[in-house]
């Protein structure tokens, strides 16, 4: 699935992933349950979404050393989770995706995340 095909969501849930240095793979839940959350609603959802929609396809590197994961939440129920790393250009998870983490939607996305992580 591309970022493009992400429906509409209510609630994003920023997962922070900088702090532990090393390959990242969502099927892994002990990885998972300690990670920092940080609850997005509102705009604040809807501008991140929209980012993640927009970023360019670009070339991957070979590791997987993602800062942030995103869970995405529909009105249905859904839910949707990836990992994102801008250091190989390409997301995991329920979406495989290769992107151009240089173009400045994914900078810019990469900007806001970083921000509120903090």
């Amino acid at each position: 699935m591309s970022p493009a095909e992400l429906p509409l969501v209510s609630s994003i849930e920023l997962l922070i992933f900088r702090d532990l240095d090393q390959d990242i793979f969502l099927n892994d839940p002990q990885i998972l349950k300690g990670v920092p959350r940080k609850l997005l609603e509102g705009q604040l959802a809807q501008a991140v979404a929209d980012l993640f929609r927009q970023l360019p396809p670009g070339e991957p590197a070979r590791c997987h050393m993602p800062s942030f994961g995103l869970q995405f939440y529909s009105e249905d129920g859904n839910q949707q989770i990836c990992s994102i790393c801008w250091q190989c250009n390409n997301i995991y998870g329920d979406f495989q995706y290769n992107f151009d983490g240089s173009a400045p939607v994914s900078q810019k996305l990469l900007g806001l995340l970083d921000r509120l992580s903090w």
